[in-house]
């Protein structure tokens, strides 16, 4: 097939032509071909060279069909004006070559345009989705991210200036990944241009940004000549397309390994049905300081790369599943079933997320097809490194752009809003994690929404925001979104060292300490009315929210020292 994408400058010329210009030797023929064939080379190369176009069959009838028939109408119209001037009949190797022209534009048809609308369920199943009525995992939220996107570029962006001859460099895209124990934005510093990839020659440094804590971003020294955005043979892509020829290239993304030592992770695969899915196969690493690359497989990959899926990916498979699972004329007609994933307009639909075992997923919401809804239907979670797609059916609430509007209410003095909304188990109930920035994209605060309640709690750490956010679960009615996992609820017995009793916004709260241990339990008095006689020397039964933490939500409460049962 390689050789064959040499050859396109030949399908650019006309076998008729040709034979005309032998039988009369006119020059304007042979003109004509020349001019034509120049164009195929021209063409030839930008395929090639600048587009990288796998050398498959597929791509040689997406991207040379076209200019075949294009050619060859142009050269029958020329043709046949000649041809009715000297009214010569018209060769049956004419028509048989116009025949096949026309069948050549018929395939080009019908496999762009048509084939398409037939292969809608069949996109569905490629993720092979796992439809679950679990309930999400309760996270450990030490490694929570709070830093967005669009904070870590503000901060790369101000570091940015502190390299020498800065203007010579742009940052690239920006990827979450964990870096030792701590989750990090890393990005690569590219050439900004030829001019300045002829200047530096090398780039010296990459951009590290802590995703877990409000801190400055860091330069760390690398060298780096085959870069994504270095010309001509040191080009990344044009080196992998060098020595991979028929495979599909997909993002690049720079991953750290277990020394720090920074690598592309070039993801790879192939295309299903005619062109319009990708399916990844694996990950090829490369090292910008030597120019090797190695392929692995995804069951092979090494354990420090953490997308070998890229995002583009995820946002189409669940695209897919959530339309067209039930087929296209369901969608269409029927809507059975129907539902999308929640479109809340960042730099990326699908939100990168670290389970508790540190595996890396990519994470939304699903909403039906009103455009104002604020209604989530289910929850899907897929793989970076396997494609495993997992749907939480059974997880419903707010959605993600419903839990936008709300953070964005609470800031409208402030003219903040929130970014990347992100579900996860908090306390055993399903809270919408959201970052707040300003216009600037600085971060300020951090706000978490209940998904079942809409309430909202916010502050500027982490550790403040959730503290008051078990103030908001112990005060407030939560239905369904009481912790059902046995494993977080404990029952204790004490004797009461200090009482507090507490007044909030949101209702009235008691804070006990008993004799022997160090926590603080969290009592809701509105909901719980007897807990108010509770005093100092008591001896008290409780069932607690078990969450490592210092304050702990108390569920039940029983005074062994009251009569009351």
């Amino acid at each position: 097939m390689t050789l064959l994408f040499l050859l396109i400058p030949v399908f650019f010329l006309n076998p008729i032509i040709i034979s005309n210009y032998l039988k009369t030797k006119n020059s304007n023929y042979l003109f004509s071909q020349i001019f034509f064939f120049i164009i195929g080379t021209l063409y030839t190369i930008f395929i090639n060279y600048t587009l990288l176009v796998d050398k498959t069959w597929q791509a040689f009838v997406v991207w040379v069909v076209p200019p075949f028939v294009i050619c060859s109408i142009i050269y029958s119209t020329i043709f046949y004006k000649v041809k009715d001037k000297h009214k010569e009949r018209t060769p049956r190797k004419s028509s048989l070559f116009y025949l096949l022209v026309l069948l050549a534009a018929l395939v080009w048809i019908l496999m762009t345009f048509f084939y398409p609308l037939f292969i809608k369920q069949t996109l569905a199943k490629i993720p092979n989705v796992k439809t679950v009525s679990d309930k999400l995992e309760d996270t450990n939220i030490e490694h929570i991210p709070v830093i967005p996107y669009s904070t870590a570029k503000y901060k790369g962006d101000k570091v940015l200036g502190m390299i020498e001859n800065y203007s010579l460099y742009t940052i690239g895209d920006y990827h979450i990944q964990k870096v030792g124990s701590e989750l990090c934005w890393i990005a690569p510093v590219e050439f900004n241009g030829y001019f300045s990839y002829k200047k530096a020659g090398t780039v010296n440094y990459y951009i590290k940004v802590s995703a877990e804590y409000d801190k400055p971003a860091e330069l760390v020294k690398t060298e780096a000549k085959y870069t994504p955005s270095a010309w001509f043979g040191n080009n990344l892509q044009r080196m992998v397309r060098q020595k991979y020829p028929n495979i599909l290239i997909m993002d690049a993304s720079l991953e750290l390994d277990d020394s720090g030592k920074a690598y592309y992770a070039v993801s790879y695969g192939h295309y299903a049905k005619f062109r319009n899915a990708k399916v990844v196969d694996g990950v090829i690493l490369f090292d910008p300081a030597t120019g090797d690359m190695k392929k692995y497989s995804k069951n092979d990959a090494p354990s420090f790369v953490d997308q070998i899926t890229p995002d583009d990916v995820a946002e189409d498979y669940n695209e897919w599943y959530g339309k067209y699972r039930l087929g296209l004329m369901n969608y269409i007609f029927t809507k059975q079933d129907v539902h999308v994933p929640t479109k809340w307009g960042g730099d990326q639909e699908v939100a990168g997320v670290f389970t508790n075992d540190d595996a890396f997923y990519y994470s939304t919401d699903h909403t039906n097809l009103d455009e104002k809804s604020t209604t989530m239907v289910g929850y899907s979670m897929m793989s970076g490194r396997t494609g495993q797609f997992l749907y939480y059916s059974s997880v419903k609430g707010l959605n993600g752009k419903a839990a936008l509007s709300i953070v964005e209410k609470t800031f409208q003095k402030e003219q903040w809003k929130g970014e990347q909304p992100v579900l996860y188990s908090i306390y055993g109930a399903n809270t919408w994690i959201i970052p707040v920035i300003d216009s600037n994209g600085v971060y300020r605060e951090l706000a978490l929404v209940n998904a079942e309640t809409g309430k909202v709690a916010h502050a500027q750490t982490k550790q403040e925001v959730f503290e008051a956010y078990r103030v908001l679960l112990a005060t407030a009615d939560q239905g369904n979104a009481v912790p059902t996992n046995e494993n977080l609820l404990k029952t204790i017995s004490g004797k009461v060292l200090r009482v507090v009793n507490l007044q909030t916004n949101d209702g009235n709260i008691q804070r006990l300490l008993l004799e022997g241990n160090n926590r603080i339990f969290s009592i809701n008095i509105d909901t719980m009315p007897y807990a108010a006689f509770t005093k100092e020397g008591d001896t008290v039964e409780l069932k607690y929210v078990d969450t490592n933490d210092s304050i702990n939500v108390v569920k039940e409460v029983k005074n062994l020292n009251l009569p009351v049962k």
